[in-house]
């Protein structure tokens, strides 16, 4: 009997060990592979090629959360006065974060969800919908 509970408890660690959420360096292929799922995207409703300021990354269990701000690949801020967000911008009802739910589908990710410009945070819902770890949201 203790050999079976001594089991079961090397069986559960080794579980909750596998399950661990890590936030990948900047510069790696993950983060990389990561920010390229989501970029087309942003590009296509910016109409402008950018790169990100991650604000947070999180990934476990195969699944990925993102909260991130574009900006110009030369580094500078938008001008969001010349952009689709320009009245919402100026009304002070546009969020400059992008927020996504990703799940890793072999070696590449794909998003699931995606939100940009909003003032909600629809990220605990994502999670919930789609199962993915708690652990990755901020």
């Amino acid at each position: 009997m203790r050999s079976f509970f001594t089991l079961a408890l090397i069986f559960i660690a080794g579980f909750a060990s596998s399950q661990s959420t890590t936030t990948p360096k900047s510069g790696s292929a993950e983060r990389k592979a990561i920010l390229d799922a989501i970029r087309p995207r942003m590009e296509r409703d910016l109409k402008l090629k950018v790169k990100f300021e991650v604000h947070h990354m999180k990934v476990s269990s195969g699944f990925a959360f993102v909260m991130a701000q574009p900006i110009h690949t030369s580094g500078k801020h938008i001008d969001w006065s010349k952009t689709k967000y320009a009245r919402a911008y100026k009304d002070g009802y546009f969020g400059q974060t992008a927020l996504a739910l990703l799940k890793k589908s072999g070696k590449s990710w794909r998003v699931l969800e995606y939100e940009f410009g909003g003032s909600d945070m629809p990220a605990v819902e994502w999670v919930r919908e789609h199962r993915a770890p708690s652990s990755i949201l901020p």
